[in-house]
């Protein structure tokens, strides 16, 4: 996402229909191929009404945190503020990010 990472946005979500649509995801801050703590998150969504099926842990660089489970995201905007939250069937949290306001 050249363009994102040349302006202030802080996160981009998306999602797949490949190998890893049974996986919950989300980056390290990214900039140019680096780990930057003042860039880009990625968000990604997964096993949209699939079963899973597992998988092997992706270990590659970039993924701050993976997790093979049924979910989605809900955000919440609070003025300046917002939160990120996975929430598997269960209505557990299985992740929670908060980025920093500008």
């Amino acid at each position: 996402m050249p363009r994102a990472q040349n302006r202030e946005i802080r996160i981009a979500a998306g999602g797949d229909v490949g190998a890893e649509t049974w996986t919950e995801k989300r980056t390290y801050p990214i900039k140019d191929g680096r780990i930057d703590p003042d860039r880009l998150t990625y968000l990604g969504d997964g096993a949209r009404g699939t079963f899973v099926v597992g998988g092997a842990k992706d270990e590659r660089w970039f993924w701050k945190k993976t997790i093979p489970m049924n979910h989605f995201f809900l955000v919440t905007l609070h003025g300046r503020k917002a939160v990120f939250e996975a929430i598997n069937l269960r209505h557990q949290i299985i992740d929670r990010f908060e980025p920093q306001a500008r």
